[in-house]
């Protein structure tokens, strides 16, 4: 009979132990993967580079750097900006979003590479559906793949 109490018992304890690690992972992956979110976008260029300083910057990859510019009174969204690191300006663009959406603010939070799934960083917007998350692809040459956000 203890042996028997014995067996179940690790048998169940196992099977907890692997839903809970299958769960972390999974949370975990959801934190640095969009999923059924709105996107993927590309931006606007801009026209010019903004010559004030950045109002955050978030070291990336290969010495590169993500500038982010508060939206002013006549732009269409807040400016992001990457930069090798050389200051060269590999691009810089309005993080619009879909028509008639309005994105106020966003400010970059993390950045990670994940094995099999490449570079992502993390963050918030302040946009048209309220204050969510946000996800910026970015290859390792530094081409936009694309941003999302939250629903």
């Amino acid at each position: 009979m203890k042996k028997e109490f014995k067996v179940i018992f690790v048998f169940i304890s196992g099977i907890i132990i692997g839903i809970a690690l299958l769960l972390g992972g999974f949370l975990y992956y959801r934190m640095w993967t969009p999923f059924m979110d709105d996107g993927p976008f590309l931006g606007v260029s801009r026209v010019s580079y903004p010559t004030e300083p950045a109002d955050q910057i978030m070291p990336i990859m290969n010495g590169m750097q993500l500038k982010v510019f508060y939206r002013k009174a006549n732009d269409p969204a807040p400016t992001v900006l990457l930069q090798d690191k050389n200051n060269k300006v590999l691009w810089c663009i309005f993080a619009t979003a879909y028509e008639k959406t309005d994105v106020r603010e966003l400010h970059f939070v993390a950045y990670k590479t994940l094995p099999f799934l490449g570079p992502r960083v993390t963050g918030w917007v302040k946009w048209t559906y309220g204050h969510e998350a946000m996800w910026w692809f970015i290859d390792r040459n530094g081409k936009l793949k694309g941003y999302w956000y939250s629903w």
